[in-house]
């Protein structure tokens, strides 16, 4: 296998789902979104506010564009028929700094969930 550099350039070379050796005729599909450059996406782990900066250190980053993600996966669409596309690891940080949140409000939440949640004591 290669760099990830040539291997995300050369990926057409090696998909050949129809293959005689390949009995494929549907696939379940598992995208997870770290595959993703960080720095054009703020749902990944990696862009976590509260982390600290080293939190992730040592961890491998993404370094695909959705662009590329949807070509791979409409070139293996076009082989085989994809019955599952599950998509892992999408943290929408706003959205759960705005549900810990919510958590104060009444009828919406627990305010001591909320006062737990947000570190206050």
């Amino acid at each position: 296998m290669g760099s990830p550099i040539s291997t995300r350039r050369n990926w057409r070379h090696r998909l050949n789902l129809s293959s005689p050796g390949c009995a494929a005729k549907r696939v379940a599909v598992h995208f997870d979104v770290d595959v993703l450059e960080p720095a054009h996406y703020d749902f990944l782990v990696f862009r976590d506010p509260s982390a600290t900066p080293d939190a992730l250190q040592g961890v491998a980053r993404g370094r695909m564009h959705f662009a590329q993600v949807s070509e791979i996966l409409n070139a293996v669409a076009s082989q085989v028929d994809i019955v599952v596309l599950a998509i892992a690891e999408y943290l929408p940080w706003s959205v759960v700094e705005f549900a810990k949140a919510l958590n104060a409000l009444p009828l919406l939440g627990c305010p001591e969930m909320a006062l737990h949640a947000s570190g206050s004591n």
